[in-house]
């Protein structure tokens, strides 16, 4: 898996990775911008990055398309 940045992006976008047929969907939208506030606030830590991944079975292979 290849993680570049999108031109501009402050952080990298997240993953959802199926564990049945491999395939790897994106999510654009930074998710843990409140939680990155958190860390840096309480553990005073300049976090520069981040990595999200999610494991599961894709809506392909579930069949559910909610």
């Amino acid at each position: 898996m290849n993680d570049l940045r999108t031109e501009g992006a402050d952080h990298f976008h997240h993953h959802l990775v199926c564990i049945e047929c491999g395939a790897v969907d994106e999510i654009q939208e930074d998710l843990l911008g409140d939680v990155e506030k958190i860390v840096e606030k309480d553990w005073n830590f300049k976090i520069k990055d981040h990595r999200l991944t999610f494991h599961g079975i894709c809506h392909r292979c579930h069949g559910d398309n909610e």
